[in-house]
């Protein structure tokens, strides 16, 4: 299973715009709809109105790297920018079939 962690730090008063713009695109949606998606999920952090952390898991990188190729991954990657001042992304490969918390 491949797990991904994604940080954004937002500009200034725009996360919640973001959020918005991600359910109206159907980013979230979309993406769980996804064969060998098993979790997409965006957390607010308590500490930093700017903040905002995305936490994936794929079955594999073949189904991650399906996901890149969808339309509602492409208007994410469109429109990001206008809400963003950096991104950064990690990736853990576990071989467990399912992460239970």
């Amino acid at each position: 299973m491949l797990v991904i962690n994604v940080f954004y730090t937002c500009k200034e008063g725009k996360r919640e715009d973001f959020l918005k713009k991600i359910e109206e695109e159907g980013v979230r949606t979309g993406s769980l709809a996804e064969e060998g998606n098993h979790a997409y999920a965006y957390f607010k952090p308590v500490d930093n109105e700017n903040g905002l952390f995305l936490y994936e898991e794929w079955e594999d990188t073949d189904a991650h790297n399906i996901h890149r190729t969808m339309p509602h991954y492409q208007r994410l990657q469109e429109f990001q920018g206008e809400y963003l001042e950096k991104l950064s992304v990690n990736k853990y490969f576990t071989d467990k079939k399912e992460i239970c918390f």
